[in-house]
């Protein structure tokens, strides 16, 4: 799949051949975390969502619904989550990036970003990145170019679903950036970065009209699906963090909340 040869903003091309040779395919765990585990997590939600959860960004032009977002500390719930993510990764030699619990609801907003996530090293002790992409960003990397890190794998588990057709999109397109891309806002600064990006339209109206009619259809041109995950309780969705994806559409009223890993290479 590798068609692009221009190097990202502070990636070298032993980065690049670092990353595509340790990039695995998406993949789907069936009936993977244990209802007791799922009902401790979405315990410890409800009963600290209060205090914690904040509004989630992207999107937000859109409406005036909010998604939010629920951060999470390791030492909280990684007793629950660390198994479940060194059986995933075959290993337990990986680097924490950061958890969170997302409670996505259509209610007026699209969530609609397509997106990487390449860098999540924001606001956490004791780095402190003022956001993941973005002038900001790459002032505060330049001067803080030993926080680099190659991203692994971003881990989903479902843990309530409130909708009739709930799923995570994969494109079959990577970028390899240091920051997350943010394909609505920058692909025309972008494209030239993304592998496996193509000139025609690649996805059919039926998928479209099911699966991503929040997103600007010009968006997605070029683009090609690998795989289209339909969330089920108990199982585990997992893709490389470089890889281009979006949540699903969602019909009004309907809500979806997950629990996000972002983990790097040690």
């Amino acid at each position: 799949m590798w068609t692009v040869n221009k190097l990202p903003r502070m990636r070298s091309q032993e980065d690049i051949d670092f990353m595509r040779k340790n990039y695995k395919v998406p993949s789907k765990y069936t009936n993977f975390m244990d209802k007791s585990d799922i009902n401790q997590i979405v315990d410890f939600w409800q009963e600290n969502r209060a205090d914690r959860e904040i509004s989630a960004g992207g999107g937000a032009k859109h409406g005036k619904g909010k998604t939010l977002r629920f951060p999470w500390k390791w030492e909280e719930l990684g007793h629950i989550v660390g198994p479940y993510v060194n059986e995933i990764l075959k290993t337990k030699a990986w680097r924490l990036i950061a958890g969170r619990m997302y409670l996505v609801h259509n209610d007026g907003r699209k969530w609609d970003t397509v997106h990487t996530d390449n860098w999540n090293l924001v606001k956490t002790q004791p780095v402190a990145a003022p956001t993941n992409n973005g002038n900001k960003f790459w002032d505060w990397l330049e001067e803080n170019e030993q926080h680099k890190y190659y991203p692994w794998r971003t881990i989903v588990f479902p843990l309530q679903i409130k909708s009739k057709v709930t799923s995570t999109v994969l494109f079959d397109n990577v970028y390899f950036g240091n920051d997350c891309l943010n394909w609505n806002r920058d692909n025309e600064q972008t494209r030239n970065y993304i592998e496996n990006l193509q000139s025609e339209d690649l996805i059919s109206d039926e998928v479209y009209d099911k699966y991503l009619n929040h997103v600007d259809r010009n968006l997605v041109k070029g683009m090609e699906i690998f795989d289209i995950y339909d969330w089920q309780l108990g199982d585990a969705l997992t893709w490389d963090s470089t890889q281009l994806h979006v949540s699903g559409a969602m019909e009004f009223g309907e809500t979806k909340l997950g629990m996000t890993v972002w983990t790097a290479h040690p």
